[in-house]
């Protein structure tokens, strides 16, 4: 089944997302800079992407590392996996943007369309919460478990 999830381009020399092989999971994002951007170690900061993004109502976009990136310089996004509501499409110049750290020892520069993120699509359920008085009430209540002590309950 496909999904249509429509991209404009903010600049010009912008480059739309894609996947870098047929069975890719994730989409590349490239940066949209006028002038290269020094990430000194310790350093985070917002790079934008140079497009904004309209999805369906039940999807969201995850930003995340690139394994890449992470592994030979120490640069990684923040907030990974970060997401980009729905809703944020509403806004037709919203532009999607990254916030990179520098973890590494070195300084790392990025360029105008260095590839320095990635992104997933995930379909969500329409969640609706339901508060109640006691733990009688507890639905979970007629199942059988013996997990019971919440984290490292299960051991090692």
């Amino acid at each position: 089944m496909s999904t249509k999830i429509y991209f404009k381009k903010i600049r010009e020399s912008s480059i739309i997302p894609s996947m870098s092989t047929d069975l890719a999971a994730c989409f590349d994002l490239h940066a949209s800079i006028e002038f290269p951007v020094c990430l000194e170690p310790g350093e985070y900061k917002l790079i934008p992407c140079g497009f904004c993004i309209c999805m369906p109502e039940n999807m969201e976009m995850l930003i995340r590392s690139r394994s890449g990136l992470a592994a030979k310089n120490g640069i990684f996004v923040l907030n990974s996996g970060a997401t980009v509501d729905p809703d944020y499409c509403i806004f037709p110049n919203n532009e999607i943007k990254v916030i990179l750290m520098n973890t590494g020892k070195e300084q790392y520069t990025i360029h105008n369309k260095d590839r320095i993120a990635q992104a997933a699509f995930r379909f969500f359920p329409n969640v609706i919460i339901e508060e109640i008085v006691s733990i009688d009430d507890w639905p979970g209540n007629s199942r059988n478990s013996d997990r019971k002590g919440g984290f490292g309950s299960t051991g090692v």
